[in-house]
């Protein structure tokens, strides 16, 4: 049990929050941080250590899975400079919570391939979001590709803020004292003695760079490495900043001000008295993250456990593509799901990832593709049809009731029985 004096110290720590320019009561600690979940056998808690692919390059991982069926929102958490911090206290607290966590290591950091330079971990940050989007991953980790929250610290938060602002799809992102890389390299080179010194030790840790190297990248362009300038394409995200008593308090500050006079609501602010790394501060730390999670996320969500729907009939879009291409949406269909049976209306491309998605997603199993047995066709294009060889690939038969035309389906040489068409009428 934890001792009176060990509940005060965590009360004093977490007392000091200020969110959204507010003092607020002292936070709780939340049973994430401090105990661990019920345990469950059939979907326990787990690690993997995928290689992440990025421009030619291996990036070594490590990935938290959250136990508990279903997909589970996933934050990513991208380490600073040269990262000797990495929070892994933290990654098994917001995976106690519900969610999992992967933590990339940069392209020439900490056994990755390639070499390091900033460039290439804004690159790299990219290529993790598509990782953990990527279908077969989201199944094999149990991922929600829609709740994606991305996690920085110093040189990673710098990272996450510029990789969320540029990819729409990141659901919010938290910075921990974030580095303002181009303004505060430029300030401290002019007044911080130390300033080589620190920055050829951290170089010397990473592959294929030097710290006069990385010092003229930031140089060659101001407008990029300013994170003030992402404000614009953060502003209707949530965004929580942690600040401490460091070099980047200033610039953590003017972003969390520059954020609230763009119209952001939904920016959250914390302030605490430690060092750079928290080091006294762990717990705190950890709280307001999770804290912060469970605000955009309850935890009650984050376990996907959804109770079954009493309505008899769900209509599930597995697709609203057009022939025009675009990565964002899968070819035209359409599931019409009747208690445990399945009815596909069309069958554009991608339709069996997304209907394993959806069956993962929404725990239906009559959309796994397996289970997909009578479809229905609303005209001849291609764009309604072409996903009917990833279905008759494997080995899945479509029943029917009658054949279309003598130039359906029927005439092209895939696997197929026949397939039911719908009247031109019956969908004018």
């Amino acid at each position: 049990m934890r001792t009176l004096l060990q509940f005060a110290s965590i009360f004093l720590g977490l007392s000091l929050f200020c969110f959204s320019g507010q003092l607020v009561a002292a936070q709780t600690v939340p049973d994430a941080v401090v105990s661990d979940p019920p345990a469950d056998p059939a979907y326990p808690a787990t690690m993997a250590w995928p290689d992440i692919p990025s421009h030619g390059a291996k990036l070594y991982s490590v990935i938290y899975i959250a136990s508990g069926a279903g997909l589970h929102p996933t934050v990513l958490m991208l380490h600073g400079f040269p990262g000797n911090e990495k929070n892994l206290d933290l990654a098994y607290s917001i995976r106690r919570a519900g969610w999992n966590v992967v933590v990339p290591f940069y392209r020439g950091a900490w056994g990755s391939g390639g070499t390091f330079s900033f460039t290439h971990a804004l690159e790299d940050a990219q290529s993790s979001i598509d990782f953990l989007r990527a279908p077969e991953n989201v199944k094999k980790f149990r991922i929600d590709p829609a709740r994606i929250v991305l996690v920085g610290h110093s040189m990673g938060g710098f990272v996450a803020a510029y990789a969320t602002a540029h990819e729409p799809k990141v659901f919010a992102v938290a910075l921990i004292s974030p580095a303002n890389l181009g303004p505060a390299s430029a300030r401290q080179r002019a007044s911080d003695p130390q300033f080589w010194e620190r920055w050829n030790d951290n170089a010397s840790r990473l592959v294929g760079t030097t710290a006069q190297q990385l010092v003229q990248e930031v140089d060659s362009d101001s407008t990029k490495w300013n994170y003030t300038n992402c404000v614009s394409l953060l502003k209707n995200r949530p965004v929580l900043i942690l600040e401490a008593d460091d070099r980047n308090t200033s610039d953590n500050q003017e972003l969390a001000n520059d954020l609230r006079k763009a119209g952001d609501t939904k920016v959250a602010e914390a302030h605490m008295q430690t060092d750079h790394g928290f080091s006294d501060h762990r717990i705190a730390m950890q709280a307001a993250v999770v804290n912060w999670l469970d605000t955009i996320v309850p935890i009650g969500l984050a376990s996907q456990e959804t109770e079954k729907s009493t309505t008899r009939t769900r209509v599930i879009l597995l697709g609203t593509g057009t022939p025009v291409p675009d990565p964002d949406r899968s070819g035209p269909a359409t599931a019409i799901v009747v208690d445990d049976y399945a009815y596909l209306v069309d069958f554009g491309p991608g339709v069996v990832r997304r209907a394993e998605l959806a069956a993962l997603a929404r725990k239906i199993p009559a959309l796994e593709p397996g289970n997909l047995k009578v479809a229905f066709v609303t005209h001849l294009h291609s764009d309604h049809t072409a996903g009917y060889s990833e279905k008759s690939g494997r080995e899945s038969y479509i029943k029917t009731r009658r054949s279309p035309s003598p130039h359906s389906l029927r005439n092209m040489r895939w696997r197929v029985t026949a397939i039911a068409s719908i009247p031109r009428t019956a969908v004018s």
